[in-house]
C-alpha cells in the first residue's frame, strides 16, 4: 500500500513576511536577548542617491517586524560614526549621532541587526510615515 502525505497549505508570500515579521518582534519579547532602542535619523530628508521620499517609502514599505540593514558610512564624511539604516537598497536614514557605540560594535566586530519595532504615521492624507523607531539587536558578542 502507498502512503501519501496529506497536502501542504499554500501560502502566499504575503502570510510568510507577516509571519516572519511576527517572529522578529517575539524575539525581542525574549528575556535572554540584549537589544537597545534607537530610531532613523533625518528621516525627512530626500534619499541622496536618488529622489525616493523615505517618509512615503516607510509607510509603504516598512512594518513592526520588519529588518532593516545597518550599513557603516565611509570614514572620510563630516561624521566619522556614521551608520546609515537601508531597507531592500533603499537608504532611508541614519542612527542617531548619539547612539555612536554602533558604529564602534560595527567596528569591532559584533554581529548587530536592526528590526523596525514601531512606525507613526503623520496625517491622513499625507500618507508618510512620521517616526520609524527601531531595536538593535546584538547578535553575537563573543560570550
Amino acid at each position: 500500500m502507498i502512503e501519501t502525505r496529506p497536502p501542504r497549505p499554500h501560502r502566499v508570500p504575503g502570510q510568510i513576511e507577516q509571519r516572519r515579521r511576527a517572529d522578529a518582534l517575539a524575539l525581542l519579547t525574549e528575556s535572554s536577548v540584549r537589544s537597545y532602542p534607537s530610531w532613523i535619523a533625518e528621516l525627512k530628508r530626500k534619499s541622496p542617491a536618488s529622489s525616493i521620499d523615505r517618509r512615503r517609502y516607510a509607510y509603504e514599505h516598512i512594518r513592526p517586524g520588519e529588518a532593516l540593514e545597518l550599513v557603516r558610512g565611509p570614514a572620510d564624511q563630516s561624521d566619522g560614526h556614521a551608520v546609515a539604516y537601508h531597507h531592500r537598497g533603499v537608504h532611508l536614514g541614519y542612527v542617531p549621532r548619539r547612539h555612536r557605540w554602533i558604529a564602534k560594535a560595527l567596528d569591532d566586530g559584533l554581529r548587530l541587526a536592526a528590526i523596525a519595532d514601531r512606525v507613526k504615521i503623520g496625517g491622513i492624507f499625507r500618507r508618510r510615515a512620521k517616526f520609524v523607531g527601531t531595536r538593535i539587536v546584538v547578535l553575537d558578542d563573543g560570550r
